[in-house]
């Protein structure tokens, strides 16, 4: 029996061989963006740079303004000892959870524009960057708020072991 301190680092190692399968260049993610590529006819190297800005804005500007929407406020409740509802709770550790894992997705974006530069094209540290983007956003944060805890738990390991592959990635080049 697997202690219960190794059970979360244990859960993300194991994430990360199945957002390598994942994100591979001829994988699931890549045949959904692929489509997104050729309709906007940016370039490549742009988008990596849009999705940076769209999960900063939503991590730094959207979810900020939404919590001054709440009706009780949970940081503020603990010094005023004001009981919150569960749905403040869950909003606020939903919204903690993104800060904590933002600078590692700006490392990993940082790293695979500079590495590629200009003439970057897509590769699986990209699709493991909208991978990760996409479950955190739009999975991830609903399906906290929602309690919908197994799904929120499982998108979380799979975004974050998304995020490990990109980084591991890089390291390969």
């Amino acid at each position: 029996m697997i202690p219960s301190q190794l059970s979360y680092p244990l859960f993300y190692l194991t994430s990360v061989p199945v957002a390598t399968f994942i994100c591979q260049p001829t994988g699931l993610v890549s045949r959904c963006i692929q489509p997104l590529i050729a309709l906007s006819g940016v370039q490549d190297y742009r988008l990596v740079i849009g999705l940076g800005l769209f999960y900063s804005a939503v991590v730094y500007v959207a979810l900020p303004l939404l919590s001054l929407m709440e009706r009780d406020h949970v940081r503020s409740s603990k010094l005023t000892g004001h009981r919150v509802s569960s749905a403040d709770y869950r909003f606020a550790s939903a919204q903690q959870s993104l800060l904590d894992v933002f600078p590692f997705f700006a490392l990993a974006m940082i790293f695979a524009l500079a590495r590629e530069g200009v003439a970057w094209s897509p590769c699986s540290v990209y699709y493991s960057l909208v991978l990760h983007v996409f479950m955190e956003v739009f999975v991830y944060f609903p399906a906290s708020i929602l309690e919908y805890d197994t799904l929120r738990s499982g998108v979380h390991f799979l975004a974050i072991g998304a995020l490990l592959n990109g980084l591991l990635e890089l390291t390969t080049c």
